[in-house]
């Protein structure tokens, strides 16, 4: 039977992105937090790779938020035969800015965990609970939960991952 094991070992590429949301219905503002995201499993269940993201807070006269790039270690881990869960870590550097022309160079760190299902032995919808923080003059973090979808080019071009050799 395929597990997803085949899909998180060693040379396979991953492809794919995730975003989160809010919208404050009172005020009017909508906060957008979206990553894009390219890796190659390093090791059977390491995945090293980098991200861009983009956090923006649409206020009712005025946008302000976070473009910046980042490198990523993914553990997955108890991997069975169509999911597995997965913590990451990115810690990277970008640009905070706003519409009063207001910029600055800032570091941030995201950590998350998260569980991804395979709907198509190359194709998995993932649901994470994150925690971020950029580092400016003031601080600024947020914790939510962030949904996207990874796809996986495995090395040898197959779409059947074969069976487990652990």
């Amino acid at each position: 039977m395929p597990t997803a094991f085949g899909q998180i070992e060693k040379g396979t590429k991953m492809v794919g992105g995730s975003g989160f949301g809010r919208f404050f219905t009172e005020s009017g503002d909508l906060y957008v937090y979206l990553v894009a995201n390219y890796g190659i499993f390093v090791s059977n269940k390491i995945c090293l790779g980098g991200e861009l993201i983009s956090l923006n807070d649409f206020y009712s006269n005025s946008t302000s938020g976070y473009l910046g790039i980042a490198p990523f270690i993914r553990y997955c881990f108890n991997v069975k035969e169509k999911r597995y869960f997965f913590t990451k870590f990115s810690p990277g550097i970008g640009m905070n800015y706003s519409s009063s022309d207001n910029e600055e160079i800032s570091g941030m760190a995201d950590v998350s965990l998260g569980h991804d299902w395979f709907l198509i032995p190359s194709v998995t919808f993932e649901a994470s609970i994150f925690g971020n923080l950029i580092f400016a003059e003031e601080a600024e973090g947020s914790v939510g939960l962030r949904f996207g979808f990874q796809i996986y080019l495995k090395k040898n071009k197959e779409l059947e991952p074969p069976s487990i050799h652990q």
